[in-house]
């Protein structure tokens, strides 16, 4: 276990020593609510009562969880998550009683670090509906993994295994789980990569998968929807929004408008990246037919229209036309510096109708003009020094450009290193652009060791004119690396 959870359990344990399986709570013998276990196969937007994490310290009080029990089911919670860790998480089993009895027709889920197989029991006396069991306390214990998961089906509660890795999910998947919730939070280091659980989703046929962790804006519910989850778990945004309300029911109609338009893009991109630890190579400013076969046959992995003022700009009707005569497989991305261009319906319906996969909204796009797109998109940023990279993006990831003064797009330049430093030691992955080309390649890949590169002059003659021995040089040196 990692010394994080392992503190928690020493604590707990200590505590179950001195006041017992139900933390010195008054139960009754048998249970008196009603059972109302998750409906798996409809939208589950579960709401958390938390006041506190390890990695957040203390964050709210909650005198009254009955009250905002109440604001999340008024506004489209279909499931109430209660946090009962006293040490890290201030939380409280009473909470489960005093909420389930108000609401007794709601689902319940008791968010905990169960130890025992009498702590299920507890949890189903006390009202709950489900029960958290956290594969990375299992790691050496499958067996018991297996029995608790059983013994919880047995009581009537509805397990719900979460997972963190790609090696708690081969285990989880081992039991048969009823439900899984793939936590975004790293428990090493407590980091949330969001994109990670969409590469462990693609490993996960016909089982119900919850996200948990890092749910904070309208469009992680739109990205995880899109992704095919079939619920989302939030706790630390909602509890820390000062409109808790609105921000419930925007969750919760992003997630379901993301379901009802599934993409793959994402998915696919991050099972490369992080589970076939591949590098992803994207070839941009495609004009023509014959430099887009180029970049493909070459190893391509991504291809890119511009459609922006360019000596590369490219027309929709005729992007669709090179698209209409490649390998349909490779992804298609679209590069726009304006969210006001008047070809961007355009390009959201190429993407809606499925010869696009995304865009590259690039430049210094403020995040309002933006903030209703509910396709796949991500931001290409030029910092001109490292502090630009703290602000918030709601795009699943970064592209780093390099900064020419009253340039927008691609430059041809290189990033200042001290720039991709801090990008590497502020981001999950790595996803560069800038001044690449064959002769360099081997050099920023042995450097900086990215996940994701774009190129486009790089590997050109001429201004929207691929080079076909420089994409070729490309490929083989890149190749080279892999030995």
């Amino acid at each position: 276990m990692e010394k994080i959870l392992e503190k928690i359990c020493q604590q707990r344990e200590i505590l179950i020593q001195k006041k017992g399986y139900h933390f010195g709570i008054e139960l009754s013998d048998q249970r008196t609510a009603p059972l109302c276990p998750p409906q798996l196969d409809q939208s589950l937007i579960i709401c958390e009562i938390k006041r506190g994490s390890p990695s957040e310290g203390k964050m709210d009080t909650i005198s009254d969880p009955v009250s905002l029990a109440n604001t999340y089911l008024k506004n489209g919670a279909t499931a109430i998550s209660i946090l009962t860790e006293e040490n890290f998480f201030y939380g409280s089993l009473r909470d489960i009683i005093n909420v389930k009895n108000a609401f007794p027709h709601s689902t319940i889920l008791r968010k905990d670090f169960i130890q025992y197989k009498e702590e299920l029991d507890v949890t189903f006396r006390a009202g709950a509906d489900m029960v958290l069991l956290i594969t990375a306390m299992f790691m050496d214990q499958k067996s018991k993994l297996h029995e608790f998961n059983q013994y919880a089906q047995e009581l009537g509660l509805t397990p719900l295994l979460e997972v963190h890795n790609e090696e708690e999910l081969n285990l989880a998947l081992e039991i048969s789980p009823v439900v899984l919730g793939i936590n975004s939070r790293n428990l090493k280091t407590f980091q949330i990569d969001k994109n990670y659980p969409l590469a462990l989703k693609s490993m996960i046929k016909s089982r119900p998968v919850i996200f948990e962790s890092g749910i904070k804006t309208t469009y992680d519910a739109v990205y995880c929807g899109a992704a095919n989850f079939n619920g989302v778990l939030v706790g630390t945004s909602i509890v820390k929004s000062q409109k808790t309300s609105e921000k419930i029911r925007n969750i919760a109609q992003g997630f379901k408008k993301g379901k009802k338009q599934p993409y793959t893009f994402f998915t696919q991109l991050f099972k490369k990246i992080y589970l076939e630890n591949k590098l992803m190579v994207k070839i941009c400013g495609i004009t023509n037919l014959e430099d887009a076969k180029i970049a493909i046959e070459a190893g391509a992995d991504l291809i890119g229209f511009i459609f922006a003022e360019s000596p590369r700009k490219i027309s929709v009707k005729k992007a669709r036309s090179i698209v209409e005569n490649i390998d349909p497989s490779i992804p298609k991305i679209a590069v726009v510096t304006d969210p006001l261009s008047s070809e961007l319906p355009d390009i959201i319906q190429g993407i809606k109708d499925g010869w696009l996969a995304a865009i590259q909204f690039h430049g210094n796009i403020a995040e309002n003009l933006i903030a209703a797109i509910d396709i796949p998109y991500y931001r290409a940023l030029n910092p001109q020094k490292k502090e630009d990279l703290d602000q918030t993006y709601n795009a699943p990831f970064v592209l780093l450009d390099a900064f020419v003064k009253g340039q927008v797009g691609g430059t041809g330049k290189l990033l200042k290193p001290e720039i991709v430093r801090y990008a590497k030691q502020k981001f999950p992955c790595l996803y560069l652009a800038g001044g690449i080309n064959p002769e360099n390649v081997e050099e920023i890949i042995n450097q900086y060791q990215p996940n994701f590169i774009d190129l486009s002059s790089g590997v050109e003659k001429a201004p929207g004119k691929k080079d076909k021995a420089k994409v070729q040089l490309l490929f083989k040196n890149i190749k080279k690396l892999k030995g």
